[in-house]
């Protein structure tokens, strides 16, 4: 049988408990907002891909790296980074959660 002490002790340690999962789920509010963000800048970056890349020829000189800045794959560049975005924000919300 336990004393009065180590009830309110294990009480007070449950408390706390509690306490820090609330706090951790309010926390992670910013890394939800920061997913959901990403998600619709993506999507409006796919909406509007051909406005984005446009039908400009590349400059006189550009065969390799610069060729994928120019034209229409600039767009899916554009996509393509917007989208890992999306993973690192995730990533942390998922480790931000899990951690706690």
């Amino acid at each position: 049988m336990r004393t009065t002490d180590e009830q309110l002790e294990q009480v007070l340690a449950r408390s706390e408990h509690l306490r820090s999962r609330a706090a951790a789920r309010r926390s992670a509010v910013p890394y939800a907002l920061a997913c959901a963000a990403c998600l619709a800048l993506i999507a409006f970056v796919v909406s509007t891909m051909p406005q984005v890349g446009g039908e400009v020829a590349p400059p006189a000189g550009a065969e390799f790296g610069s060729l994928a800045l120019g034209g229409p794959t600039m767009g899916y560049v554009l996509v393509c980074l917007l989208a890992f975005a999306l993973g690192v924000c995730v990533t942390l919300l998922v480790v931000h959660l899990r951690g706690k």
